[in-house]
């Protein structure tokens, strides 16, 4: 009898998950990565072809013992997923090399599926990323993280302008890329909400134009820092804005045109700037005689400490500590 409620008890707990629809079991399986999703579908007959309809992926070499074992499960994952399953996301996360042949096919497959969010995170040196990127028409949010030259295929004339057609755009993120053939960078984007630019470095890119009359969050960090240009340009509907600008040697420009960036954000609420953003305002000529009205409005500044700068203080404590030692010795020697 104990057994036979007991079995009974099991058949129960299973149709617990087996009689979820199917958007709730996909909804579930797209918080894992591709290799677990696929693992854990073969654990139920109900649930065997679902994989075949997720509509995130997730892609790491690392969920691999070795690269060709990876290179193999994306080749059947693709090859075998439902072509009519739009594909909402899509990220690739890898943290050395990757064949160029392999990340078109990843972006081929994104683009020709209806992506929506795709975040490709490659810690690697790649010489162009497939311009069908920025061809995209469904794309909402664009993640890029890698040391490549993004738009080394569309400069025009010294001016570049890659987002121009991603006409659904809300939110770009824009880490460790570098711009090395261009003067001018444009980014141009009605429905753009969220920008962010960290720690790339613009090269001989001199001038940035924003034309985002919706942007509403802003983080920005490149060396060295372009001057704001264009009768479009306008940061007026900034809220939120992160801003962390450094020097390089010789550079005497910065100071000079981080006061056109302050100005220019004339509606900003939260604020929050970096110690090394501090160090650069410290040099702007005749400072405290700039009136930065944008800064009117402001709800909320903070300062966030850079680790070069607790380096720099250390250093400089170090020192004073050295020189205020060596003094008492020497007056302890008078006596």
């Amino acid at each position: 009898m104990h057994k036979h409620n007991q079995s009974k008890n099991e058949d129960k707990n299973e149709d617990m998950f087996s009689d979820f629809p199917d958007c709730v079991l996909l909804h579930i399986l797209s918080f894992l990565k591709a290799k677990e999703a696929v693992q854990t579908c073969i654990l139920s007959t109900r649930w065997k072809n679902l994989w075949k309809r997720l509509p995130t992926l997730t892609l790491s070499p690392s969920h691999f013992t070795s690269f060709n074992c990876f290179t193999t499960f994306v080749s059947h994952i693709l090859f075998l997923r439902d072509a009519s399953t739009t594909l909402h996301a899509l990220d690739i996360h890898h943290e050395a090399n990757i064949e160029r042949r392999l990340l078109r096919r990843f972006v081929k497959y994104a683009v020709s599926h209806n992506v929506q969010r795709l975040h490709i995170s490659l810690f690697c040196d790649i010489e162009h990323i497939p311009s069908r990127i920025f061809s995209c028409q469904t794309l909402t949010s664009l993640h890029l993280t890698v040391g490549a030259n993004i738009i080394g295929l569309l400069s025009f004339n010294g001016r570049v302008e890659p987002f121009l057609a991603c006409h659904r755009l809300n939110s770009l993120t824009l880490d460790y890329y570098r711009i090395m053939d261009a003067k001018t960078l444009c980014i141009s984007n009605f429905m753009l909400v969220n920008l962010n630019m960290r720690s790339s470095y613009l090269g001989e890119c001199f001038e940035m134009e924003l034309s985002t009359p919706n942007l509403c969050t802003f983080e920005f960090g490149v060396t060295p820092l372009p001057k704001l240009c264009g009768s479009k340009s306008n940061l007026s509907s900034i809220k939120h804005a992160y801003i962390d600008v450094s020097m390089l040697v010789n550079d005497a420009d910065t100071p000079l045109i981080l006061p056109s960036w302050l100005l220019e954000l004339a509606n900003i609420k939260w604020l929050t700037i970096t110690s090394r953003t501090l160090e650069v305002l410290t040099l702007i000529p005749d400072l405290f005689k700039v009136e930065f009205h944008s800064l009117c409005k402001l709800k909320s500044l903070d300062v966030k400490i850079n680790s070069s700068f607790i380096s720099k203080s250390e250093i400089l404590r170090d020192a004073k500590l050295e020189q205020a030692t060596t003094k008492s010795w020497k007056e302890d020697a008078k006596f």
